[in-house]
């Protein structure tokens, strides 16, 4: 694969991520404008990617609208005092993810 080729592919990659963390940013809009929530702690980042790859694994690459839709089903609490997973629980709450998902 040439450079230029490999910039498109990433170009392209960074935005599909780019639009499954928009909607997660819609649907935790307090907890993502909060700096003590965890929603942005590497264990949360970490579990939605491993989620997103799951849901690319089950459906493919979809849009805003697929993602909205689907992540209408989660409900976290990520205060800090109440948000369970730590350090390298990623995986663990992945899991979570994908359960409440349904997939």
């Amino acid at each position: 694969m040439d450079d230029a080729t490999l910039n498109k592919y990433k170009r392209i990659l960074c935005r599909k991520i780019s639009i499954y963390f928009k909607v997660i940013r819609k649907h935790f809009n307090s907890e993502w404008n909060d700096p003590k929530s965890k929603i942005l702690s590497v264990t949360s980042i970490n579990g939605f990617i491993m989620s997103y790859l799951a849901l690319i694994d089950k459906y493919g690459i979809k849009d805003f609208k697929f993602y909205d839709e689907l992540l209408n089903k989660l409900d976290f609490d990520f205060s800090k005092d109440n948000f369970p997973y730590t350090s390298s629980q990623y995986a663990k709450f992945s899991r979570e993810i994908i359960r409440k998902l349904e997939i």
